[in-house]
């Protein structure tokens, strides 16, 4: 049995039918995945396939099916796809910076801003030290110095 027999919509010899049809069905894999709280909340429903008879143990699901049981496999779909994409999600590393000290110096200027006043420096020095795993060394730290403006 060749591949094009069982994937649907393709057809053997037809490459660039084939290609076409595998782009509509990556496409429509959101929908489909969308769908499937709802597919099976009817399946369960009207007990195609012994579903509901199989499923009876859990809380909300009789072994006839129905509203009820259709409605609580929604819910059991619903939170699985949930716990799925908070596990996948927190998989992910994520990037964190601390930062050791910040310096001001010199010659300060001043922003009246209603009843605040800000100092401004001229000149500001901040030191950060990157997290293990960030480029370079990661006990050695940058500086970034923002010079004074020209006028």
């Amino acid at each position: 049995m060749a591949i094009t027999d069982v994937v649907l919509g393709w057809k053997a010899g037809s490459t660039g039918r084939n290609v076409v049809v595998a782009l509509l069905h990556v496409a429509f894999l959101p929908l489909v995945i969308g769908l499937i709280p709802f597919w099976f909340a009817y399946i369960v429903y009207a007990n195609r396939g012994g579903a509901a008879q199989k499923l009876h143990h859990l809380p909300g699901i009789g072994a006839s099916g129905g509203v009820q049981a259709g409605a609580a496999a929604f819910v059991y779909i619903v939170v699985l796809f949930a716990v799925l994409g908070t596990a996948a999600a927190g998989s992910r590393p994520s990037v964190t910076t601390d930062v050791a000290t910040t310096t001001t110096t010199a010659e300060s200027g001043s922003i009246a801003a209603g009843a605040t006043h800000f100092d401004v420096p001229a000149t500001t020095t901040v030191s950060v030290d990157r997290p293990h795993g960030s480029f370079g060394s990661a006990n050695s730290p940058f500086q970034m110095t923002r010079a004074p403006p020209t006028r």
